[in-house]
């Protein structure tokens, strides 16, 4: 998977996304009403033979 540019999504996107854990497939953001969410793609080789990528996206709590 290519890795996205952080700095050309910030430019278009309404909130202010950053990485999140180590392998560089999760971002995070903060919604207008203090709401974390998670998104992050991951390949699943049990899709197909050659993989797929899955989407998720998460409510995190914030501390």
């Amino acid at each position: 998977m290519e890795i996205l540019d952080l700095n050309h999504l910030n430019i278009i996107s309404p909130y202010a996304l950053w990485k999140t854990g180590s392998n560089g497939n999760e971002y995070a953001f903060h919604t207008d009403y203090g709401v974390q969410y998670r998104i992050c793609f991951d390949v699943n080789q049990s899709i197909w033979e050659n993989g797929a990528y899955e989407f998720g996206i998460y409510n995190d709590v914030c501390a």
